[in-house]
């Protein structure tokens, strides 16, 4: 039963690592999207994003996922820093941080060019001001 329970945890442990999670940045209740920005990943797989304004942007005991960040952020309106990472199976790049002045009600999308096996730029987007530009 033991070795069941213990394989189960690391079963769950390995997975959830490539999980798709949320990361609330504020204190307090949650609160409707329409006060609120949201901060997404262009490839939920690939970009992660670790640090927000400073702190890490994890909810959950890291004990239970090492290395994983998640791939969408909910933060107040206002400036903010995005710490983004492209998450590999051996290591994950960092290239400083992107600022941002998030409106509340809007979607912002991490976007990523790969320039080489080791080096990664972001750039972070409006999600309805692509979409606009494709109409």
């Amino acid at each position: 039963m033991r070795k069941t329970l213990g394989a189960l945890a690391l079963i769950t442990a390995i997975s959830s690592g490539c999980a798709k999670y949320d990361y609330k940045a504020y204190d307090g209740p949650s609160l409707p999207s329409s006060e609120i920005a949201t901060i997404d990943t262009e490839s939920w797989r690939d970009v992660k994003i670790a640090y927000v304004d400073g702190k890490k942007a994890l909810n959950i005991p890291v004990f239970l996922i090492v290395g994983t960040w998640p791939t969408t952020v909910y933060v107040k309106p206002g400036h903010h820093e995005i710490v983004p990472c492209f998450h590999t199976p051996y290591y994950d790049l960092y290239n400083g941080a992107l600022e941002i002045e998030a409106q509340a009600g809007r979607i912002y999308t991490v976007k990523y060019k790969l320039e080489d096996i080791k080096k990664v730029k972001f750039r972070i987007e409006e999600k309805n001001q692509i979409e606009q530009a494709v109409k």
